[in-house]
């Protein structure tokens, strides 16, 4: 890390993400937010602003490319329903018009 570099203590990287301290402390522990020890004892953790960005790209979820149904195409939502056998089961209730 360079000492021109951007980076952030724990808080900072915690508001930054909108998440808990505890939150980028088990993130650091875990290794999927890369960041630096410095000083003595446990020292302080520091975190380089592009790991941030690193950490967010890697929980990006892109579409899956499923596209809508062409206009004008009827859709059919519950196609795993047996229509007689719901019929039957709204005869058997009493619905008198279905």
């Amino acid at each position: 890390m360079i000492a021109d570099e951007k980076v952030f203590t724990v808080k900072e990287a915690a508001r930054s993400l909108r998440l808990s301290v505890a939150s980028i402390y088990a993130l650091c522990a875990v290794k999927k937010l890369r960041h630096q020890r410095v000083g003595v004892g446990r020292g302080k953790i520091l975190i380089p602003a592009d790991s941030i960005q690193e950490y967010l790209a890697k929980g990006t979820v892109e579409p899956a490319g499923v596209s809508p149904p062409p206009r004008g195409t009827r859709v059919k939502s519950f196609g795993h329903l047996d229509s007689d056998r719901l019929l039957a089961a709204w005869k058997a209730q009493g619905v008198k018009s279905v």
